[in-house]
């Protein structure tokens, strides 16, 4: 099971040690979930031709819980049990297309915004759109995809790169010196694997990792802005998959059968 559960890290990376859970009231949080990710295809994890900085900073310097595995092995239900913490069989968000979060579920976003948190949220793929009620409780739900047809709608997705500039210009434009929660999903590492640019020829000959690394850098470039503007030093920042990828294990090339 270890080389399929997901990645759950918990960085405080601006801190040297981090604060005592008292003290944590008041303090905003980044939460990213990166669709996909095998914890075994990281460089902390030990895997030799990850390029993963970003990642493995936030391990060394936060706390990475090894025992962690997915609720579901597909990408909404899985999320909305990370948002609810409810399995899937009470939050009824049984599988991606046809089930959803029913209406007055409360989510993080729905406890945080009630604690005086602006709430915000950007989705890197269709799946999550807010119809299927992942948006409850979110100020702002960046969900801006074209309508695709049911048999293209597991693979709508958007790069890294736009997730990051979307989610920079809304915490540049909220009001406020609320505390905020914001959740920004990155979808890349999703099969087909189709990293860009340099990436694309980097790991001509393991494009699943290609796309990890380019995350990862996205990821960085999201967490340098924070630094710069100083809120990473009251930001607990959460890391975690909502499954990882089979490549064979037990008999599946991807996922959406087996956990």
């Amino acid at each position: 099971m270890k080389r399929l559960a997901p990645l759950v890290a918990l960085g405080l990376v601006s801190c040297a040690k981090g604060p005592e859970v008292g003290d944590l009231a008041g303090w905003s949080v980044l939460l990213i979930t990166i669709d996909t990710l095998r914890a075994d295809r990281l460089g902390f994890a030990g895997y030799g031709p990850a390029e993963t900085p970003n990642l493995d900073r936030l391990a060394e310097e936060g706390i990475v819980f090894e025992g962690a595995i997915a609720a579901g092995p597909v990408t909404l239900p899985s999320h909305a049990t990370i948002l609810t913490g409810l399995y899937p069989p009470s939050h009824g968000a049984l599988d991606n297309g046809f089930y959803g979060l029913p209406d007055g579920v409360p989510t993080l976003a729905t406890h945080l915004k009630g604690a005086g948190y602006a709430t915000g949220a950007v989705i890197g793929a269709y799946v999550l759109h807010g119809q299927y009620g992942l948006d409850e409780g979110f100020d702002f739900y960046d969900d801006r995809f074209r309508q695709p047809r049911r048999e293209d709608q597991d693979h709508r997705e958007r790069r890294a790169e736009r997730v990051v500039d979307s989610a920079l210009t809304w915490l540049r434009d909220r009001s406020g010196d609320e505390p905020f929660f914001l959740w920004a999903h990155f979808y890349d590492p999703h099969a087909p694997y189709d990293p860009p640019g340099r990436y694309r020829t980097r790991f001509a000959t393991q494009p699943y990792d290609g796309e990890i690394a380019y995350t990862d850098e996205q990821v960085g470039v999201l967490l340098d802005r924070l630094r710069e503007t100083g809120h990473l030093d009251r930001t607990l920042v959460a890391v975690l998959a909502d499954h990882g990828e089979a490549f064979g294990d037990g008999g599946e090339t991807t996922h959406g059968l087996l956990l």
